[in-house]
C-alpha cells in the first residue's frame, strides 16, 4: 500500500531523484529544483508517495489567495516513477489534494498541461472533471489551463 504524506526536509534527495527520472531534461536545473523543494517544504505544499521504504513520487501545489486564481489550489507538478504509474497512486494523491482543498475552504483546483493528443495526463484530469478554461503558449509549447470546481 502506498502512503501519502506531507513532504519533509529529509525527502530532498528522493525528490530530486524522482524529479529527474520523470523529467530528465530538468537535470540541468538542479539548483532551481533544490530551491523549489525548500520553498515547498517551508510552505507545506508538497505531498509525497511512499511504498514500503521507497519514495515513488510527489505532487507539488500552491495555495492561491490572490489573482489570478484566488481561493484555489494550483497543482504545479505531478511526478510518479514510471514503474508505479497506472496503478491508482496518482488518483489517490489527486483525491488527497481535492479533499485538502475542500477542508481548507478552497473552491477550485487549477493546473496547466501540455496541449497534445499524446498527453496521457489529459485523460487522467478529465476523469476528475477538470475542464479546459484557456490555452497559452509558453516557451514555444502550447498548454491548456484546466480547472476543477467544487
Amino acid at each position: 500500500m502506498v502512503e501519502i504524506r506531507k513532504g519533509e526536509a529529509r525527502d530532498k534527495d528522493d525528490y530530486l531523484r524522482v524529479q529527474f527520472a520523470v523529467f530528465p531534461g530538468e537535470i540541468t536545473q538542479r539548483k532551481r529544483h533544490e530551491q523549489y523543494f525548500d520553498l515547498k517544504i517551508t510552505r507545506d505544499e508538497i505531498l509525497v508517495l511512499i511504498q514500503g521504504d521507497e519514495y515513488i513520487g510527489h505532487f507539488t501545489f500552491s495555495r492561491m489567495i490572490s489573482p489570478p486564481f484566488p481561493g484555489s489550489i494550483y497543482l504545479e507538478e505531478i511526478a510518479i516513477l514510471q514503474d508505479y504509474q497506472g496503478k491508482g497512486h496518482g488518483t489517490r494523491a489527486m483525491n488527497e489534494i481535492i479533499t485538502m482543498g475542500k477542508k481548507e475552504g478552497f473552491h477550485q483546483v487549477w493546473l496547466d498541461t501540455w496541449a497534445s493528443t499524446r498527453n496521457r495526463a489529459l485523460k487522467f484530469y478529465k476523469k476528475f472533471g477538470f475542464e479546459k478554461r484557456g490555452t497559452v503558449t509558453k516557451d514555444g509549447f502550447k498548454e491548456y489551463f484546466l480547472c476543477l470546481d467544487f
